[in-house]
């Protein structure tokens, strides 16, 4: 999406990539929504400011992604 913050936008290709190693499937749309599916479970995601990136990995998180840097 044009309109990220470049911060917002390399916050969530970095937590994309770890939940494409962790076998999630996930696509980015031409509206900036993230598609993020595994074993039946898909998350639409629309992600624009810093809570909007922490609102998306937690939702992650719970959908099983092992976030390497939790506390």
């Amino acid at each position: 999406m044009d309109s990220y913050d470049p911060a917002v936008a390399k916050a969530m290709e970095l937590i994309t990539e770890e939940a494409s190693r962790q076998g999630f499937q996930v696509t980015q749309h031409s509206d900036g929504t993230w598609r993020v599916t595994r074993e039946g479970q898909v998350l639409l995601l629309q992600v624009v400011d810093a809570l909007g990136v922490l609102k998306a990995l937690s939702l992650l998180i719970s959908a099983g992604l092992d976030w390497p840097h939790q506390g």
